[in-house]
């Protein structure tokens, strides 16, 4: 067995252990699953190849994904996402280049979370009135994503939903409110997005689906607050929930192109915020020097990672 699959079958042997024993707190167990998905994720993509352990590649075609240091956050790589003309996987009609969490590592739906990441639209957007959502959180079952980042005509804007209603909780200038009334969410407003236009983006989401009335979603970008929205957000009987980013569109005849750097998942603002993952990368910060990486890859599945929620 290779040596990252050894390390795969540690970390899962060790949480199911712990999973058993009810060693990581009843709050973390999610039945009915027996074993706890790791708190704590990461990846700077400095690896020639996708983290395997954290990523799906069901959503993506060949040719939609390159590790590159062409455009990065900070010294070292990003990763390159494109989705172009036709690129139909899933045979619905639209367009998407997805990267979503893998199976291993979803948590419990309804899990209160942080993420944390960079992100550069390198374009075009749509701007005939077309939509695309590069990032968004889903569930297990069918129907549009509980929280999601959303662009129509070049414009940047955040929803959440549930069953019933979606509502735009944030956009950047020039955009506006959706004018939805009947949606039983609350919404405190603090500054606008940065326009998508506007080079490297580091996002913060604290996110705990909820549809009975109990849900938050709270959206910092570049280091400063944006909005607090707090209410019915989610849908009901779901069993997990899951991290996607990349384009999804309607179909159009152009390519678009999206970045990804500085991926974190955690309990805390501060265990995810991209400006801390560029400033230490785990360590020092000449360890992003790929010749140098203090760490066995940029995954948190190595069981050093492993930690519970609040």
């Amino acid at each position: 067995m290779r040596p990252r699959s050894l390390r795969r079958a540690a970390a899962l042997l060790l949480l199911l252990a712990l999973a058993l024993s009810g060693s990581l707190g009843s709050r973390s167990l999610g039945a009915p699953f027996l074993a706890v998905p790791p708190w704590a994720l990461a990846d700077g993509f400095e690896r020639a190849r996708l983290s395997s352990p954290i990523w799906s590649e069901r959503r993506l075609l060949p040719g939609s994904v390159e590790i590159q240091d062409r455009f990065a956050r900070g010294p070292g790589r990003a990763l390159a996402i494109t989705v172009h003309p036709g690129h139909d996987p899933l045979g619905d009609g639209s367009d998407r280049a997805e990267l979503a969490e893998a199976e291993e590592v979803r948590l419990r739906f309804g899990q209160e979370v942080w993420y944390g990441f960079s992100m550069l639209i390198a374009g075009p957007i749509p701007a005939d009135g077309n939509r695309i959502i590069i990032g968004q959180w889903h569930h297990s079952g069918p129907g549009s994503p509980f929280v999601a980042q959303r662009f129509r005509d070049g414009i940047f804007h955040i929803t959440v939903q549930d069953g019933l209603c979606r509502l735009r909780i944030a956009w950047q200038a020039g955009g506006r409110d959706s004018r939805r009334r009947d949606c039983r969410v609350e919404v405190e407003r603090f500054a606008e997005l940065p326009p998508s236009d506007s080079g490297w983006i580091d996002m913060v989401y604290h996110i705990r689906a909820d549809p009975s009335g109990d849900g938050l979603v709270e959206v910092w970008a570049n280091g400063r607050k944006i909005v607090r929205a707090t209410g019915s957000i989610g849908y009901e009987n779901m069993t997990r929930q899951f991290f996607k980013f990349g384009p999804y569109r309607d179909a159009v005849d152009y390519p678009t192109t999206v970045y990804l750097d500085n991926f974190r998942r955690g309990a805390s603002y501060a265990q995810v915020d991209p400006a801390g993952a560029r400033a230490d990368n785990f360590g020092d910060p000449k360890d992003r020097d790929r010749s140098r990486h203090t760490r066995p890859g940029n995954w948190y599945l190595p069981l050093e990672s492993i930690f519970v929620g609040p």
